[in-house]
C-alpha cells in the first residue's frame, strides 16, 4: 500500500468518531423536521435530482 493511502486511512479512522458524533447531534437535532418530510417525495426528488440536476428536480416539484 503506498504511504499516502495509509496516511489517508489512519486520518480517516481518526476522523469517524467525530464525523459520528456530528451526525447524531445533526439528526437529534432534526428529526422533528426528518420526521414530517415526505419520503416518497424526497426520494423522487433524489432520483430527479441524479438525472436532471439538482436546479431542474427543484424546479419540478414547485
Amino acid at each position: 500500500m503506498e504511504p499516502g493511502m495509509l496516511a489517508l486511512l489512519i486520518f480517516l479512522e481518526e476522523m469517524k468518531s467525530y464525523i459520528l458524533v456530528f451526525f447524531d447531534c445533526f439528526r437529534q437535532k432534526y428529526k422533528k423536521i426528518l420526521e414530517t418530510v415526505n419520503y416518497g417525495l424526497l426520494i423522487k426528488t433524489l432520483l430527479l435530482s441524479n438525472c436532471c440536476g439538482f436546479g431542474d428536480a427543484i424546479a419540478v416539484h414547485q
